[in-house]
């Protein structure tokens, strides 16, 4: 049975460079721990499939880390928050650009989700620690939150990834379409090594189906384990 976690303190205004707390509900703070056991596909069942396609990768390489257990996530975190940070001053100094002032709010939007990203992992990052094997058992644990927050840092991340290799408006278009489409496998792939130190999983692996044609996280014996995409089957069914 699920009990509630503590409810966090209600959020400051974070000012102008960040973007307003976000709105959290009564299941977003239900813990991801049932009865004391880590079940990653009862976590996988709630956490559901993408609600858009800039979600699927975010969502896969959650998947992933669920699967593998909270250190995953703990390490997830750590490397999602300094990879966010470092891409912070070239989209500041982009949207300084004469250049690309027609693309200022979409600058300015990454920039908002940036720092924001930053003050919320930080968070994500404590309830991973306490939620590890071997830790002392505490209330404060992983929630639902964390995964949703886990997936909007990543999109940010992908976001701003292609973002500072642009130098024009046409380019950055590009940039941004391309972050916000469904992932190939080489894409996924890369990105699962950039989040998780490496594209090796125990006991899972990224696969391409060719009757799904989108990237899922398979077990290694072929059984499905997470389709981001789950509700274009049930769709077409």
């Amino acid at each position: 049975m699920r009990s509630m976690a503590h409810v966090p303190p209600p959020a400051r205004d974070r000012g102008p460079d960040a973007l307003p707390p976000r709105e959290i509900t009564e299941s977003d703070l239900a813990p991801l721990r049932q009865d004391m056991e880590w079940r990653p596909s009862s976590i996988l069942d709630w956490f559901g499939p993408r609600r858009h396609e800039s979600e699927h990768l975010g969502r896969l390489l959650v998947a992933c880390a669920v699967i593998q257990g909270p250190h995953r996530i703990y390490e997830m975190t750590e490397r999602l928050r300094g990879m966010i940070h470092a891409y912070l001053p070239r989209i500041r100094q982009m949207r300084e650009d004469e250049n690309m002032a027609s693309r200022k709010p979409d600058l300015d939007a990454i920039v908002k989700q940036i720092n924001t990203g930053t003050m919320e992992l930080v968070q994500t990052r404590a309830r991973a620690a306490n939620d590890m094997d071997g830790a002392p058992a505490n209330p404060d644990g992983l929630r639902m939150l964390d995964l949703v927050i886990l997936v909007s840092q990543i999109q940010a991340a992908v976001e701003a990834h292609e973002v500072v290799q642009r130098r024009n408006v046409a380019g950055l278009d590009f940039g941004m379409a391309s972050a916000r489409q469904p992932p190939d496998m080489r894409v996924a792939e890369d990105w699962l090594d950039r989040l998780m130190g490496n594209s090796e999983l125990n006991g899972i692996l990224l696969y391409w189906p060719p009757a799904y044609g989108r990237v899922v996280v398979v077990y290694e014996d072929g059984r499905l384990a997470y389709d981001p995409g789950a509700e274009i089957v049930e769709e077409q069914q």
